[in-house]
């Protein structure tokens, strides 16, 4: 019985002598779970923080997985979560919304155009408009109307002093006799807008164009537009005295001069034969070209026919244009 007892006192030693390391080792397994646990909802928080970040929720996921092996692995996938909300950078592509700019950029070219940034080459008077448009009209059926500018500032046309300045066509059609008239400034001016902005070239002047029959309707000019022969009328819209207002009444003739273009482009021999015509109309102010746009708006189609019609507003010192 001694023995017995003896025997279970030593055997009761013993296991308390085990019992602190059991604890210490239990108490150890407790707090890296609950440390795993921690770090798993912060890497869980920074998931969620990132939003829509592309391709942070995959790394995200990643560093979950590896927080539950190390604390080490767990500190350093936190970082690699902190640096996906870098990815909120690519909200920086709502900066493409200063594409938007590009419409001011448009906005500028128009401002640019009306204040005589059109391409035009320089000369006598200023050139306020968008040029380069008569090109690709050339081929269409259709007619069509257009307005540009020209502004002589202070500085009215002289005659012979100014000449100099002209396009060597216009200087040829000043100097050449037309079919007569008192039309052979706004004639020169019609073709140095026409030159200047559409880059026409003198083919002949109004006495050099052969008609069949010779006493046919006649055409003032023959130009060069983008290797295509072009005939050229031109007229005026103006009263006198010139601040009279311009009425539809006095806009008729631009239906007779319509008429007078589907005429020469019958009549004009091969040789000299264009692809269709230009009416350009020299309009004394802004109230004049309304009434001439609206009177050709009116107009019969088979009047119209495929004509370009080009009416030139001109500003400043014009007067030589309508009364020289």
């Amino acid at each position: 019985m001694a023995r017995l007892h003896a025997s279970t006192s030593a055997l009761l030693a013993l296991v308390l002598a085990c019992t602190p390391e059991l604890t210490a080792e239990t108490e150890g397994s407790t707090e890296a779970t609950s440390e795993a646990s921690a770090t798993s909802t912060t890497t869980s928080t920074a998931e969620s923080s990132s939003g829509d970040a592309t391709g942070a929720s995959a790394t995200t996921t990643t560093t979950t997985t590896d927080a539950t092996t190390t604390a080490t692995d767990t500190a350093t996938d936190a970082t690699t979560t902190t640096d996906a909300t870098t990815t909120t950078d690519a909200t920086t592509t709502t900066d493409a919304t200063t594409t938007t700019d590009a419409t001011t950029t448009t906005d500028a070219t128009t401002d640019a155009t009306t204040s005589g940034d059109t391409g035009a080459e320089p000369g006598f008077g200023e050139i306020l408009g968008e040029c380069w448009q008569l090109a690709e009209q050339l081929s269409s059926p259709a007619p069509s109307l257009f307005e540009l500018r020209l502004d002589f500032g202070d500085d009215p046309f002289d005659d012979p002093e100014d000449a100099p300045q002209l396009t060597p066509g216009g200087l040829e059609i000043l100097t050449d006799p037309n079919a007569g008239g008192s039309s052979i400034i706004s004639e020169t001016f019609a073709f140095e807008v026409l030159s200047r902005c559409d880059g026409a070239t003198l083919v002949k002047t109004e006495t050099e164009i052969l008609y069949d029959p010779p006493n046919s309707k006649k055409t003032d000019i023959l130009v060069d537009i983008d290797g295509h022969k072009v005939g050229v009328s031109v007229t005026r819209a103006v009263k006198f005295p010139p601040e009279d207002e311009y009425t539809e009444a006095d806009a008729a003739i631009l239906k007779s001069k319509l008429a007078d273009i589907l005429i020469s482009s019958m009549n004009v021999v091969e040789e000299d034969a264009w692809v269709k015509q230009i009416l350009v109309v020299m309009a004394y102010a802004d109230p004049h070209a309304d009434v001439i746009a609206a009177v050709w708006s009116g107009l019969d189609d088979a009047v119209r026919a495929d004509t370009i019609v080009l009416v030139v507003i001109t500003d400043g010192q014009d007067t030589p244009v309508y009364f020289k």
